[in-house]
């Protein structure tokens, strides 16, 4: 009797100590941080989550900015997106779930407020990075339409507190407006 609860108890202690499958069986391991792109602060409470599979996600933890995400191995490619109120979104494209306990480099995540303290060269830079993502968005719609209008809203929002947030010169204004037009067509038509 004393063998049969000294089993049952090792049984319960190793389910609920969440004991898992070998590594990569359903899924690989992703992990990485985030932190403000001002001063390095780490953000905790970034979404961060599987454009192509939303349900894959998790929120970065304090005090170090930390995220671990299992990626299906169905998902042979994917984008990563990293959303937090208050900052452009962030996203990390086009990378290949083909190894497991992978880091991704550290997203810098602007905040919305420093947008008005930045040079004109970095919001062009970071205009220039939303119509990427919204052209990886478009080409990601022919195959996945739900991941693909995940970029995109990614890519509007941030044009759209970029145009709205900092003080540019007309030029840069046009510039950055020009590409959320373009990318504001797209969405509309779905193509």
């Amino acid at each position: 009797m004393v063998g049969y609860k000294v089993w049952l108890a090792a049984i319960i202690l190793a389910c609920s100590a969440g004991v898992s499958a070998a590594p990569g069986a359903d899924g690989n391991a992703i992990g990485g941080s985030a932190v403000s792109a001002l001063d390095n602060t780490p953000l905790f409470g970034v979404r961060v989550e599987v454009a192509q599979a939303q349900q894959v996600n998790d929120m970065t933890r304090d005090p170090d900015g930390v995220y671990t995400l299992k990626v299906p191995t169905s998902i042979k490619e994917f984008d990563l997106r990293y959303v937090k109120d208050g900052y452009l979104d962030w996203v990390d494209p086009k990378i290949t779930n083909d190894q497991d306990h992978q880091k991704r480099p550290v997203a810098r995540l602007v905040p919305k407020l420093g947008l008005s303290t930045l040079s004109d060269t970095k919001i062009l830079s970071l205009a220039v990075e939303a119509s990427e993502t919204g052209k990886r968005g478009q080409e990601l719609s022919a195959t996945d339409k739900q991941a693909g209008a995940v970029l995109v809203e990614s890519a509007q929002k941030n044009l759209k507190l970029i145009l709205n947030e900092s003080t540019v010169d007309s030029t840069v204004h046009t510039i950055v407006k020009a590409s959320m037009d373009n990318i504001s067509k797209f969405s509309q038509t779905g193509d």
